[in-house]
């Protein structure tokens, strides 16, 4: 009889992870966003785009009360995951992106996207989850008093149902005393902070 070769085993608990690989097949997540960490002005869906379906996210090592409230500012719905497998999307960081620790390895295995920020940072987060839901730069009108209002209402709404407090977009002196009164009239406590043209409000319960 004649010999048959052995094929080797495979070593198991090593991941076979190849960059070019895995940026032809997720070439968006992969690509590190690059993107300054300053002042993000917000953004804001076209109409027929802001009703968004829920997204499971898992964040590795990114701070989830700051994800949460990215997600508020910005109005999308998101469900923050406690557990990898159940989750659509991973946002991690770039120190624990490079680790390549087993969260980072199970995901791919799986073939879920992951996204990489550079800092811990809302703006980082709003900036990740605009690109997540497609949303487009809102410009001038993020700074308007009709979209002001409508943040104000919804950080006013988020606080009474359980949020120690959120902090909302810069905004020009005039706007930061609408906010200040929407706040005072929904009897929660409110504070501006920073210096112009970067000074915000930020709203607390008592």
């Amino acid at each position: 009889l004649g010999e048959t070769a052995e094929r080797e085993p495979r070593p198991r608990g090593r991941s076979e992870h190849n960059p070019e690989r895995y940026a032809e097949r997720y070439p968006e997540p992969y690509n590190e966003p690059d993107f300054e960490d300053e002042e993000y002005p917000g953004f804001e869906g076209p109409k027929e785009q802001r009703d968004h379906k829920l997204i499971r996210i898992f964040p590795y090592g990114v701070a989830r009360n700051r994800l949460d409230q990215a997600a508020k500012r910005l109005g999308v719905p998101i469900l923050v995951e406690n557990d990898v497998n159940q989750a659509q999307v991973v946002v991690t960081l770039r120190t624990h992106f490079r680790k390549r620790q087993r969260p980072i390895i199970d995901a791919e295995n799986r073939g879920t996207p992951i996204y990489v920020l550079r800092s811990n940072t809302i703006n980082q987060m709003e900036r990740f989850l605009s690109g997540l839901f497609n949303l487009e730069p809102a410009g001038p009108r993020a700074h308007s008093e009709e979209e002001a209002l409508r943040q104000t209402q919804g950080a006013v709404d988020a606080v009474l149902n359980g949020e120690r407090w959120v902090e909302l977009s810069p905004a020009s002196s005039y706007i930061r005393r609408l906010q200040h009164q929407m706040a005072r009239q929904a009897n929660l406590l409110s504070y501006s902070y920073g210096k112009d043209p970067n000074r915000r409000v930020r709203i607390y319960r008592e």
